[in-house]
Parts: C-alpha cells; sequence; structure tokens
C-alpha cells in the first residue's frame, strides 16, 4: 500500500464507529417518582446553559457507547468553548482508532502486565508502527498515540479510573526542553512532557518557493496575479469572491478574518473615508479591536491591524448596499443588522462561522433572528470550491498559472509589500516590523521568513511595474499611520 491509499479505518474489523448529537448540553436529571419504576416517563432533565455544536460520540461495535471514552470527550468539552468542537471532533476520531484496536485484539483498555511489552498501550504503538511501514502516515501516527496518552492522563488525573487498577504504569514520562523564538526574536526555552510511547517523525522540508505561515505558502508570481486581475475583469468568478480575494492581496487577512468582517466594519470605514478625503483606512480585528473588531475573527484572537485602500472600501460598501446583498439578509441569522456578515452564501449563510455567532446562539433567549432551523459551522468550504473553478477558468485562458490556495493570497500580499517597503529605501529592520504588524504575526521568525524568501527567488522582470503601480496604490502611506 501507498501512502496515500492506506486507511487506518481498514485494517480492523471493528464496526465502532462515531455518531453526532447536534446540539449537545449538559445538564441534570431529577426523577419524579421511583427511578426503579418507569423511568422513561418519569424524570425531568434541567438543562444548563448553552450548548455545542456536533458532539462526537464513540460508539463500540455492540451498539453501545464506549463509556470511558466518552467520559474523556466530555472532559475536553469542558475545558472547551463551543467553537473548539473541531478539535474534540479530531481526538475522538484517533481515538476510535485505539477503540477499533481494543475491540479487533479482545483487550481491554486497561491490560497492563508487569510485563511492559504486554501492556495494551505498548502493543498498539507497535501496532501503529506496522502500519507506518505499510504506508500510513507518521505525522497521522503520532497524533493517535499522543491522544491516547492524554486519554490515560486524563482518566487517571480527573480520578475517572480507581487508582488501585493502575497495576502498572501505561507509559512512562518524558520531561524535555524545547527551544522557540518569541515574538521579539528572543530565544527561550519551554518545558514539553511526552512519553515513551511517542512516535518520532520528520516533518517534511521546506520547499524553496514557500513560506512557512500557518502552513507552507506559496506567493504568486506578478504574471498570476496580473491573470487573477483580468479574470476579475472579464467576471470569471463571484463577486463576493473577486472582493474577498482583493481584501486579502490589499491587507493579507486570512480567510477566517475576511469572511467575519461586518457591515458596521465597512460602514464606518466609509465613512470616515469619505469625512476625511483619506487613501487609506485602518480596520482593527481580533481581541482588543476598536469599533466591533473583536466581531472579526483572528488566528488565536490575535490582534490584527487592517489597512484597507480607498477604493477597496468604496467597492465593497457598493457591494453592501446593493440589492443583490439586501435580498440575502432577511433569511439570515442576524438579518439586517449592522452586526451581520459583510458576505453571505446564496443560502444566507456566512462563508465562516463566527465566534461570535456560536455565541449568541447559546443563549435561547437571543433578540437576534433565529430563521434557519439547522445550525452548519461553516469553514469556508464555499470559498474553496468557489476558487477551484475560478482557477480553472483561469487555467484554460493562462495556462501557465499554477494552483493557488485562498491562504497563498496572503502571502503575496506580503512579499508584495516586502518588495514595495524595500524599493522605498527602508532599512531591514524597519521592514521587519512593519510587516509583523500589518500581516498580525506573533512570531518574528515567521515575518523573517518574507525577507528570506526575496533572497532566495527574485522573479521580478520589468513587467511588473505597471502592475505593480496598480495593485499596490494602496500601500502609498504605509509606514505612516492610516485613519482609525
Amino acid at each position: 500500500m501507498t501512502g496515500s491509499s492506506f486507511r487506518i479505518r481498514d485494517q480492523f474489523k471493528s464496526t465502532a464507529k462515531i455518531i453526532e448529537i447536534s446540539k449537545f448540553s449538559f445538564g441534570s436529571f431529577t426523577y419524579l417518582a421511583n427511578p426503579f419504576t418507569d423511568v422513561i416517563s418519569n424524570y425531568e432533565f434541567i438543562k444548563e446553559p448553552g450548548w455545542w455544536p456536533k458532539f462526537p460520540v464513540l460508539i463500540q461495535s455492540d451498539g453501545l457507547p464506549w463509556e470511558i471514552g466518552n467520559v474523556y470527550l466530555l472532559k475536553l468539552v469542558e475545558a472547551k468553548q463551543p467553537w473548539d468542537m473541531e478539535t474534540v471532533k479530531s481526538r475522538a476520531i484517533y481515538l476510535l482508532a485505539y477503540l477499533r484496536f481494543l475491540e479487533e485484539n479482545d483487550i481491554d483498555f486497561m491490560y497492563f502486565p508487569l510485563r511492559k511489552s504486554e501492556r495494551v498501550t505498548y502493543i498498539f504503538k507497535d501496532k501503529l508502527q506496522e502500519f507506518i511501514a505499510r504506508g500510513l502516515n507518521p505525522l497521522y501516527a503520532s497524533n493517535i498515540i499522543n491522544t491516547v496518552v492524554d486519554f490515560y492522563r486524563t482518566i487517571a488525573t480527573d480520578s475517572l479510573i480507581e487508582d488501585n487498577l493502575f497495576k502498572n504504569l501505561p507509559f512512562k514520562n518524558i520531561d524535555r526542553f524545547i527551544k522557540f523564538i518569541d515574538e521579539k526574536g528572543f530565544s527561550r526555552f519551554k518545558n514539553v512532557t511526552t512519553s515513551d510511547l511517542a512516535i518520532r517523525h520528520t516533518r517534511p522540508q521546506g520547499r524553496l518557493d514557500r513560506i512557512n505561515d500557518g502552513g507552507q505558502l506559496r506567493p504568486l508570481a506578478i504574471y498570476e496575479q496580473i491573470a487573477i486581475i483580468s479574470g476579475f475583469n472579464k467576471e470569471l468568478c463571484p463577486y463576493s469572491l473577486e472582493l474577498m480575494m482583493r481584501i486579502s492581496l490589499s491587507t493579507g487577512a486570512r480567510m477566517q478574518t475576511v469572511c467575519t468582517i461586518r457591515s458596521c466594519h465597512i460602514k464606518e470605514a466609509y465613512n470616515k473615508l469619505i469625512e476625511r478625503r483619506a487613501s487609506c483606512i485602518e480596520i482593527q480585528a481580533g481581541n482588543g479591536a476598536k469599533s466591533n473588531g473583536h466581531l472579526i475573527n483572528t488566528k488565536r484572537g490575535r490582534l490584527h491591524r487592517l489597512i484597507f485602500p480607498r477604493k477597496l472600501i468604496e467597492d465593497l460598501y457598493t457591494y453592501m448596499i446593493s440589492d443583490a446583498r439586501r435580498s440575502l439578509l432577511a433569511k439570515s441569522y442576524y438579518a439586517n443588522r449592522e452586526i451581520n456578515y459583510l458576505f453571505l452564501t446564496n443560502s444566507s449563510s456566512p462563508f465562516y462561522i463566527s465566534k461570535q455567532e456560536i455565541i449568541d446562539r447559546q443563549n435561547e433567549q437571543s433578540h437576534h433572528s433565529v430563521n434557519s432551523k439547522d445550525f452548519i459551522q461553516n469553514k469556508g468550504d464555499t470559498v474553496r470550491m468557489n476558487l477551484k473553478k475560478f482557477i480553472i477558468k483561469l487555467q484554460k485562458i493562462n495556462p501557465d498559472l499554477k494552483y493557488f490556495k485562498f491562504h497563498d493570497l496572503r502571502a503575496t500580499f506580503g512579499m508584495n509589500l516586502v518588495r514595495k517597503l524595500d524599493g522605498m529605501g527602508y532599512k531591514s529592520a524597519r521592514i521587519l516590523s512593519e510587516v509583523q504588524s500589518r500581516m498580525g504575526h506573533g512570531s518574528i521568525s515567521t515575518t523573517q521568513s518574507y525577507l528570506d524568501f526575496e533572497k532566495i527567488i527574485n522573479e521580478y522582470d520589468d513587467i511588473s511595474l505597471e502592475f505593480e503601480e496598480e495593485l499596490l496604490s494602496g500601500y502609498d502611506n504605509v509606514g505612516r499611520e492610516a485613519d482609525i
């Protein structure tokens, strides 16, 4: 089997699975009568405030819930927020592999005899190593075994299992010090606790034509950027996608940030531009941001200053008040309120659901319009689908155009900015500071990779000059404070 065809779910005969509870709530039962007589009709469930979407439940092959595994997932949820359910679901998927292994081998999850090699956890690690030799991705195997380790640590720490059942340890803890670079560029060390079950894996070496910024990103070449602008002019993609891409190319915003911008942000920015006759305007996003900027999601909630060119704000405002967009508002969650998303799908859902909406939906007394019965946690899939269609159309006209991801637009902005600042005579230290601020990097080492990239890749030529004048016109005031 090859790495691309190996599926761990196909390696066990076990039919254990995961089901999802669409709206899970914590609560307690109050019995109205003798619980041993007619339990079904004589109890009341007292629900605690709030709920969690798509809560995963581990089901054994016999159709019954795997009690200890699900208790572990409940413990995870207690420490998470409703928008972190993707993390919980990932842990459930990894733990499902362990459950199927246990059922396949008819072995108890607390089987820890004196001989270490015979303990269930070490047997499972050996099985994963066997799978790796047959094509399982080592990183995926590492995630599985790390979840198993966390599972045992949790049930032991929270006393979910009696101590005397741990006759021998499921694994040995190992403390290590990891070196990292902080946001100011200083070397630091942090203590990390791992185990002797850890599976070693080598992360792929970064490619010379990629920048490591929340993934391996490829800054687009000038000819590719020209092709995109040409595609916009020929209306080869939905106008909403065009505006989203222009935001990312002009500000370096990630998809989740672009898709969670609200009407109120564009309206306020537009009014300030008109009042001050400014050429650009700042919209703050993330925790601690001004003017409801906290409604805009950023990576880890980090504050991000987005500098919008005047022309882009004018186009966004025109789109915001258009009849086409207004027709989508009535069926959306926030209806006509100014905190509604700037961009909505044809079904009036957000392209990328915000943390604030998930919070608002926890409140059953919310004054917001709840027109949609189904709560779907959109994570940008529609954007990716529309972008793929757009690229296919572009490639028919421009065969040399390479495939790119939406996130690559952020890296493209970063490299355009580096080159613009360098052309303006800025020193490297000043460029580093400006780019870090404009891109919202938490680590200076990430920003440094953009400057290093310029030294490695030099694809600019004379044709770029005319294009840069148009695309980068919004950066004329870079280095000076924009209107806030």
